[in-house]
C-alpha cells in the first residue's frame, strides 16, 4: 500500500504552483520535502490527503484518488495532516478532550475512543499530561498533541508541514523523536522542512524549487549536496558542512557523517 503522486500539478487563480510532481511512499517509509519559502510545500501538504484537488495529475492513497469525493473521509482517516502552528489545530482546553475531537466526530463508540487516546498519547510521550490544559503547555508539548489527536484517528501515513518551525530547540527535538518512533511502528511518514538537519534519517528526500522536483535522492546524496542547496537556497546542514571542510583538510570520510555521532564514530574509532 503506497500513496502515489503523478504528475500533480496545482494552481492557484491561474498560477501555477506546482508541476509535474511525481513520488512514491509506501508505510514505514520517511520521506522529507524541503525547499525554500514559496516552492510549493504547503500547497503538497493539502494535496496528500485531499483538500486540494490536483488541476492535472493525480494522488492515489491505498488505491483510493483524492478526487473521488465520495472517499473524502477515507482519504483523510489514511493521511493524517500536521500543520505548522499547533494552535491552529488544537479545539478542545483539555488533553485528552482535544485528542478526542477527532474520533468523537467519526461516531466511534466511547470505549474504543478511550483505547484510541491512551494509545495516541502513549505514543507521544504524554500519557501523564491528559488531564492538563493545553494552554499550559509548551509549543512541543502543543504540537505533540496536535500528532496525538491524528494518531487517534489511526492513519497509515502522516504529513507534516513546518512542524517544528514555531518551536525552540527542545521542542524540536521532541516532536522529530515522535515522528522517528512512528516510522518504527509502520506510519509512513512525509515531513516537510526547511531544517535540513531534521531529515538525517530520511529514505529519501525531494527537494522541491519554484514548484518542480529538483532534486531527489538518500539524505546522504542530498545534504552533502552544497552547490545544489546553495543553488536552491538552502543552508548545508551543520556536520554534513563540516564533514566537507575536514575532507577537504585531508581527513579521509568513507561515506560523509550526517550526524554527530557519525562523526565521533569515524574520528575516534
Amino acid at each position: 500500500m503506497s500513496i502515489e503522486v503523478k504528475n500533480l500539478s496545482f494552481d492557484y487563480e491561474g498560477i501555477s504552483v506546482l508541476r509535474d510532481v511525481n513520488f512514491q511512499i509506501d508505510r514505514g517509509e520517511f520521506i522529507g520535502i524541503a525547499g525554500p519559502n514559496g516552492s510549493g510545500k504547503s500547497t503538497l501538504a493539502r494535496c496528500l490527503n485531499g483538500i486540494f484537488s490536483p488541476v492535472k495529475g493525480e494522488v492515489v492513497v491505498d488505491g483510493i484518488s483524492v478526487k473521488d469525493t465520495s472517499k473524502q473521509w477515507i482519504i483523510r482517516q489514511t493521511v493524517g495532516l500536521v500543520f505548522q502552528n499547533p494552535d491552529n489545530q488544537l479545539v478542545a482546553s483539555i488533553v485528552e478532550e482535544d485528542v478526542a475531537f477527532g474520533p468523537e466526530n467519526l461516531g466511534i463508540p466511547p470505549a474504543i475512543i478511550r483505547e484510541r487516546v491512551q494509545y495516541a498519547l502513549e505514543r507521544v510521550g504524554l500519557i501523564n499530561e491528559r488531564k492538563r490544559p493545553v494552554s499550559s503547555l509548551s509549543g512541543g508539548q502543543k504540537q505533540r498533541v496536535a500528532i496525538a489527536g491524528i494518531l487517534a484517528m489511526r492513519p497509515e501515513y502522516i504529513v507534516l508541514d513546518e512542524p517544528t518551525s514555531m518551536l525552540d530547540p527542545v521542542g524540536r527535538k521532541e516532536v522529530l523523536s515522535t515522528v522517528l518512533q512512528l516510522k518504527e511502528e509502520g506510519v509512513g511518514i512525509i515531513y516537510i522542512t526547511h531544517h535540513l538537519e531534521e531529515l538525517v534519517y530520511a529514505d529519501k528526500i525531494i527537494l522541491l524549487y519554484k514548484g518542480e522536483v529538483f532534486k531527489e535522492g538518500s539524505a546522504r546524496e542530498i545534504l552533502t549536496d552544497e552547490e545544489t542547496l546553495t543553488r536552491i537556497g538552502l543552508e548545508i546542514p551543520e556536520i554534513p558542512a563540516l564533514s566537507l571542510r575536514l575532507k577537504g583538510l585531508g581527513i579521509d570520510f568513507n561515506e560523509t557523517p550526517l550526524t554527530i555521532e557519525e562523526m565521533v564514530n569515524v574520528l575516534f574509532n
